[in-house]
């Protein structure tokens, strides 16, 4: 048998493993006659494109005998030699051929196929790593190299011995893509394999230099970022806990974070200059950086120092135009504190220190304007300079129309990316595309090579799964995944692949599908469903189980009488379906069960239609293996069901396995249907989050649920010790937006269920949402007392939490009188 005999054979096994024990035994001149050979062969076996086990084997061939670098690094990179998973394959079959290169070829070898790589998911990036660590070739300085390094999970043992360890980790806190790639790893609790855990380890070992980390943290914070970028360096900085010595050392550095890096690092530096007694000028730089900031808890904490250390002044002119920025900080708590600190010292201004003062009084309300006016001259403010913005006019959906994909076009199939419109055009088009011209979309499938594992239907069942919906569990061994191995929202959208890939086969599909949405917000028009219905009853057509119930999942609550006779008239069993649900379709309700985690439930009448059931009848309580893929589309799939959309994102959201909870947020501001404990709790998980954009635009439409989600913030800051400071941030930010009369409802609805019971100390959480509810409630002309307050305006005392909650009960009582 011929070399090229034995290793075409070893390919049609589908065992790369076989492959590559084949071509490790040729000799030089098999080489050559199997390199001659690939080419042709690569034309010919289109029929395997994109199976697995036949790319691999076809770039192991190539890998082990093509003669120079630049063709085998060009064999690598061919875009015909990618599977339909896009996933890197573990390089051990390619590095075992390889080993019979020389040294020297392989370590060019890596540093073209590191230097080829544009982002951090090209596949060869895993061989590139291992090949320079065994050739100890210096590593080209190239980001997607770093973030694939710190891609796998290192342990402390290995990572010491790693020959890359001295090149790349330095460049960690310059390349982009890491911070981003490690922002899931926690300090609380170190968990041991992972980057954090392990640097500590051999940082206490001393066999990573501690000034390297220390100052590659610092560099990287003042490169900036944002939150999310920073947070893994953040926490290794925190992990190393610098000395009293070391941040004196480093101390500019630290001050120069305070102005404007993001909250999280300049609270970081606040923290350890703090520990330092700086000079006069430093001291002066560092309380002008914290009194500039928008932040509410910085410029606080900014105020503190400057009241701990004001003795360290001769005068505060220098510190007058610092102060004049803290007074034009949007929260009441901040002006009052900068206010009674100015006045306590206001022998310390000279006249051209208080002019600075006098400069912000048209800034403050009355109430803080006058007494700075008495010790400083000026006039205050006759009035609160409240002045609501106009809340954002929430367009409504445009006409879907989808994209008419030609064959060529459906053959490529869909980017990763693609959204859910492009989903629903890619089906569409596929849909009528076979029943126009079956020829000539198995042509444009058969010369794209994509034709599977020999048969065009595979390539459908394999690669729309595992490629373009997101590499489902299961997907990848060619089965369709169980509804409870990935989302219910995304396994709907699963099934409706499967079914056209079934009816494909079985010469079944019908010639247009009927969930096709009419508009861009996912619903569909009841009469335009009818019509489709209507063509299936003359045509003598059967519709597709998860295509009808996905589309009476789009039709909108509110149907005319006229659409209830008209399908009435229907005869087909799909018909009489949609003639059920039209004219009482289910009525789900979702609560929060608060006994433990909180635990979405979703309660309807069943059904008897699979999906419609799966969807309405029960959520996971924890997230799936799926990471919430393609979460940002579920309002699509039922948007007239927002609550529920909500209850099926939620324990994604709350477990932080997903990133698209904000634009899912904003999607279900747009949706229709009840918004009630369901919705009111992703927007509170949101709101903490500081993501507030939804807030206005939901009340825009009059369909917030504002004391719900003031109740559902509530619990979420007392059992899951939530974060209250960024949700009271961005409520404000959407009571000046314009949202205040349906902000004050949100925190009419917080503070009883916030506020300290008997027996519980107040916190400062506390204090600043009663500043915020002062506020919100004078601008919303609020009127009522709240027993809660008027509980906490009873307490004895003149701490700041006893007199904000007189001043706000003050207030509600004043109102009514």
């Amino acid at each position: 048998m011929s070399a090229w005999a034995a290793v075409r054979t070893a390919l049609r096994t589908g065992d790369p493993a076989t492959v590559a024990a084949r071509v490790t035994r040729l000799d030089e001149a098999g080489r050559r006659e199997v390199a001659a050979e690939l080419p042709a062969a690569l034309r010919e076996g289109r029929a395997w494109l994109g199976e697995p086990a036949w790319t691999e084997g076809m770039r192991v061939a190539g890998a082990g005998t093509l003669g120079g670098v630049a063709a085998v690094v060009s064999w690598l990179n061919r875009r015909d030699l990618e599977p339909w998973t896009g996933a890197a394959a573990d390089p051990a079959l390619l590095l075992h051929v390889l080993a019979a290169r020389p040294l020297d070829w392989q370590a060019d070898l890596a540093v073209r196929l590191t230097l080829r790589a544009r982002t951090v998911r090209n596949r060869n990036l895993p061989l590139a790593v291992e090949l320079l660590r065994r050739t100890g070739a210096t590593p080209p300085e190239h980001d997607p190299l770093v973030a694939a390094w710190i891609s796998s999970p290192p342990s402390a043992h290995g990572l010491r011995h790693d020959p890359l360890l001295p090149a790349l980790l330095p460049r960690i806190f310059e390349a982009e893509g890491v911070g981003r790639a490690l922002r899931h790893e926690r300090s609380e609790p170190l968990t041991a394999g992972t980057w954090l855990a392990s640097l500590r380890v051999l940082e206490n070992q001393r066999a990573i230099d501690r000034d390297l980390l220390l100052d590659g943290c610092l560099r990287r914070f003042l490169r900036g970022g944002s939150a999310t970028d920073l947070r893994f360096f953040t926490r290794l900085h925190e992990l190393l806990e610098p000395s009293h010595d070391e941040v004196h050392a480093r101390a500019r550095d630290y001050l120069r974070l305070l102005p404007t890096a993001p909250a999280g690092v300049a609270g970081l530096a606040l923290r350890h200059l703090r520990r330092l007694r700086l000079d006069r000028a430093d001291l002066a730089e560092a309380l002008d950086g914290l009194l500039s900031r928008p932040e509410r808890k910085l410029v606080v904490e900014g105020l503190r120092w400057l009241d701990e250390a004001v003795e360290e002044f001769a005068g505060l002119d220098a510190l007058a135009p610092s102060l004049a920025c803290a007074f034009a900080c949007t929260s009441r708590e901040v002006q009052d504190r900068a206010g009674r600190l100015a006045i306590a010292h206001a022998d310390r201004f000279s006249p051209a220190g208080a002019e600075a003062i006098r400069t912000a009084l048209p800034l403050l309300p009355p109430s803080v304007g006058e007494p700075l006016a008495a010790a400083f001259g000026g006039q205050a403010a006759d009035a609160d300079p409240f002045t609501p913005g106009i809340l954002p006019r929430v367009r409504g959906p445009e006409p879907f129309h989808p994209r008419a994909l030609p064959p060529a076009a459906l053959a490529r199939g869909l980017e990763t990316d693609s959204g859910w419109q492009g989903v629903e055009s890619w089906l569409a088009s596929f849909v009528r595309q076979a029943a126009d011209d079956p020829g000539a979309l198995r042509d444009a499938f058969t010369r794209g090579g994509r034709t599977g594992r020999g048969t065009w239907d595979g390539w459908l069942w394999e690669h729309q799964w595992a490629l373009a919906m997101g590499h489902e569990p299961g997907a990848r061994q060619g089965r369709m995944p169980h509804s409870g191995e990935v989302s219910a929202p995304h396994y709907v959208t699963l099934r409706r692949f499967a079914e056209i890939r079934t009816a494909y086969a079985e010469g079944t599909l019908p010639p247009y599908l009927l969930a096709t949405p009419t508009v861009t917000d996912g619903h569909l028009y009841p009469d335009v469903l009818l019509t489709r219905l209507e063509g299936y009853e003359r045509a003598g057509v059967a519709a597709m189980d998860a295509d009808l119930q996905q589309a009476l999942l789009r039709l909108p609550r509110l149907i005319p009488p006229e659409i209830v006779a008209r399908a009435r008239a229907l005869t087909a069993a799909a018909g009489r379906t949609a003639a059920a649900w039209l004219a009482e379709r289910p009525r789900p309700r979702v609560t929060i069960d608060w006994s433990g985690m909180p635990v979405p439930r979703v309660e309807a009448e069943p059904t008897g239609l699979e999906l419609v059931d799966l969807l309405m009848t029960g959520v996971t309580p924890y997230p799936l293996r799926d990471h919430g893929e393609r979460l940002a589309s579920w309002p699509s799939v039922l948007p007239s069901d927002r609550d529920v959309v909500a209850a099926h994102c939620l324990p994604y959201v709350l477990n932080r396995w997903s990133d698209a909870g904000a634009e899912n947020a904003t999607a279900l501001a747009v949706a229709e249907g009840p918004a009630g404990e369901g919705t009111a709790l992703l927007l509170a998980v949101l709101l903490t989050e500081q993501e507030g954009d939804a807030v206005p635009a939901m009340a825009a439409r009059g369909e917030l649920p504002s004391a719900e989600l003031g109740r559902q913030l509530a619990l979420l800051v007392r059992t899951r010790r939530a974060r209250l400071t960024p949700a009271l941030d961005a409520l404000e930010t959407a009571a000046v937006a314009g949202a205040h009369r349906e902000v004050w409802q949100v925190l009419a609805g917080l503070l009883p269920a916030l506020l300290p019971g008997d027996g519980e100390r107040p916190q400062a959480a506390h204090t600043e949402a009663l500043g915020l509810a002062v506020r919100v409630a004078g601008w919303a002309g609020a009127r009522g007392p709240l027993p809660a307050v008027a509980r906490a305006a009873a307490r004895k005392g003149a701490s700041g939490f006893s007199r904000t909650a007189r001043d706000l009960h003050h207030l509600l009582e004043g109102a009514t009188r």
